[in-house]
C-alpha cells in the first residue's frame, strides 16, 4: 500500500493503522468467490495505490456431527 500524508502523521502511524477489508457478507453457499479488497487508513492520509485489488476465496461446507 502506498499512502500520502504529512511526514509527522506518517511517523505517528503504525502498521496496525493500515487495513485491507474484504466484505464476505454476501457469501451464502460454498464456492469460489473473487472479492474486492478495500484499503482502510487513518482519515487524514490518502491511499495512492495498493495491491491486491481482489482476492479469491474458496469456501467449503462443513459437515456437522450429530451427538446421539
Amino acid at each position: 500500500m502506498k499512502v500520502q500524508g504529512s511526514l509527522l502523521r506518517l511517523q505517528e502511524t503504525s502498521t496496525q493503522d493500515y487495513l485491507f477489508i474484504v466484505d464476505c457478507s454476501g457469501i451464502t453457499e460454498p464456492g469460489s468467490y473473487e472479492l474486492p479488497v478495500t484499503p482502510q487508513v487513518p482519515g487524514d492520509l490518502v491511499v495512492l495505490s495498493y495491491e491486491p485489488d481482489t482476492i479469491t476465496l474458496d469456501i467449503t461446507s462443513r459437515e456437522e456431527e450429530s451427538i446421539d
